[in-house]
């Protein structure tokens, strides 16, 4: 059996080990979403630090022809 997802969100699990030197202006790039580019915020920073335990994920949204980046969604851990 088959399942389609027709979902206009995407998320990308973000490694917090791999952004642990991120800095407000940095960016994170989807690979393979050309527009799934995203400046990092203060308020991201801010986020992720008073969030130590979370997941981190980046938000992408459908657009018209492709996805763009949203922003940081920040998930608790369980």
């Amino acid at each position: 059996m088959t399942y389609s997802l027709e979902e206009s969100t995407l998320l990308f699990e973000i490694d917090r080990r791999k952004i642990t030197d991120i800095m407000p202006g940095d960016v994170l790039e989807a690979t393979g979403f050309p527009a799934g580019q995203y400046t990092w915020t203060e308020q991201d920073s801010q986020f992720v630090e008073n969030n130590p335990g979370a997941n981190v994920f980046l938000k992408l949204q459908k657009a018209e022809r492709d996805y763009e980046s949203t922003g940081i969604l920040i998930l608790p851990e369980d």
